[in-house]
């Protein structure tokens, strides 16, 4: 992922550093490398607010940058944001477009296009296949680190490769750290050589690239500052629900791991013996990739209760993420046991819920925003935008249950009585059969 050079406006500022440091050589030719930039050591260029860039002439033509910006957000979370590929163009500004052409395991190949003026009317619209590898995650006792690699296969550069660069660090990795308000620093690093064609003096785009740079950064470091942020608002609204209005019964020890096993009827899961709990039993995946939506509603919900972590049993807490085709529809729907809270991580959706006066409340809710539907309540989610989309919903109960309307109805075993929904939902018996049909679980 090269967030492919798309250019930028001139950073006037730097055009200065670089005049200062440079030693101009060469004649009245107009061949770009007869008047060439030559550097005492390298130019560095740095932010107030932790960004830094360094510039190199490794040749003729040519230029390597480096860059690096301090983040808060966990290695974890730069991470999904940089290889979530195709989003990229939904908040880097010079980015028009971000296309997967390719995606195979820690390989992917991008299509990228970007445009901006230049000086004298002059437009200049970088355009190029690019190449990316995703490195194995670095561990070691106090930093963990991981590396995207990128070169452009075809595009408007003769050179354009390097790799941007992860690293998380504990206090203790850093001494000098000067962060007091967290365990961490965070630091996102992007190399890249660049070898313009023969037509395109580097000169003319290098402090363009560097500008574009810039941005990108600062780009990425506001989505992953804006994702940490709004997902610790959900996590404190959550812990302030469940203390106030939690519903499953509070537990009576530091934990009560589920033995799904036991055999035993409790109101909840009957507790493992100690010496068989483990950390896995505390730990889940499950929501950390889109789920597989195959059903006709174009959505599908991933839990993230006690029955998937055990751990859970007496907390009175669970999770799931709901993902959404174009169009899907989470349909009407109840959880007897727990209020929800919903954040949208991608996307637009139209979120409401019926009251027993059967008032409906509707709200257009997008990324980044929250919506509640109370406990026990008739509710449901529909995507109405032209992208798939995505939330995490939190509930005050270790196993919240979900009754889906259409399903309790028509699909129930045994059957309601087709007596009782004709006279309930007004409409022949035919009618009812028909919809059954329409519920009736797939034949394998």
């Amino acid at each position: 992922m090269a967030l492919a050079p798309s250019s930028s406006t001139m950073s006037i500022t730097l055009a200065k550093d670089l005049q200062q440091a440079a030693t101009i050589r060469g004649d009245d030719d107009d061949d770009v490398d007869d008047v060439d930039v030559v550097y005492d050591g390298c130019v560095f260029a740095e932010e107030g607010d932790g960004l830094f860039i360094e510039i190199e002439n490794i040749g003729r033509n040519s230029r390597r940058i480096k860059s690096k910006i301090l983040i808060d957000a966990t290695l974890d979370t730069v991470w999904s944001i940089l290889t979530d590929y195709e989003k990229l163009s939904d908040f880097l500004p010079g980015l028009a477009i971000s296309k997967l052409v390719e995606k195979k395991d820690k390989f992917a190949r991008l299509y990228q296009i970007g445009q901006q003026n230049l000086p004298f009317g002059v437009k200049f619209k970088a355009k190029g296949v690019v190449d990316c590898y995703e490195k194995d995650l670095e561990t070691s006792p106090f930093k963990k680190k991981r590396d995207i690699e990128f070169k452009m296969i075809e595009g408007d550069f003769q050179t354009f490769e390097g790799k941007w660069s992860i690293e998380q660090c504990n206090k203790r990795c850093d001494e000098n750290d000067s962060s007091a308000d967290r365990d961490f620093q965070t630091t996102l690093s992007y190399l890249v050589d660049v070898k313009p064609k023969m037509w395109l003096p580097v000169r003319l785009v290098e402090g363009r690239l560097t500008n574009e740079i810039k941005t990108n950064l600062s780009c990425i470091r506001e989505e992953a500052q804006m994702y940490t942020k709004a997902f610790s608002c959900l996590l404190l609204i959550f812990a302030a629900i469940h203390s106030a209005y939690a519903s499953d019964a509070d537990n009576l020890q530091d934990l009560c791991v589920a033995d799904s096993s036991a055999g035993i009827k409790v109101n909840g899961f009957a507790c493992k013996p100690d010496s068989s709990v483990t950390p896995d039993d505390f730990y889940f995946n499950g929501l950390a990739t889109p789920g597989y939506i195959n059903n006709s509603f174009g959505a599908v919900v991933t839990g993230a209760n006690v029955q998937k972590i055990p751990g859970l049993n007496t907390l009175g807490v669970s999770l799931a993420r709901i993902d959404f085709a174009p169009g899907g529809l989470n349909p009407p729907h109840t959880h007897p046991r727990a209020t929800e809270i919903m954040y949208v991580l991608e996307g637009d959706l139209e979120a409401g819920f019926i009251t027993t006066a059967n008032k409906l409340l509707l709200k257009n809710v997008k990324k980044g925003e929250i919506y509640v539907f109370p406990k026990g309540l008739v509710h449901f989610q529909r995507n109405i935008g032209e992208k798939p989309a995505a939330v995490i919903s939190a509930s005050n109960s270790q196993l919240p249950g979900t009754q889906s309307i259409g399903l309790s109805l028509f699909a129930a075993t045994p059957e309601v009585p087709d007596n009782v929904l004709s006279r309930a939902f007004q409409m022949g018996t035919k009618q009812i059969d028909k919809l059954k049909t329409k519920f009736a679980p797939k034949k394998t």
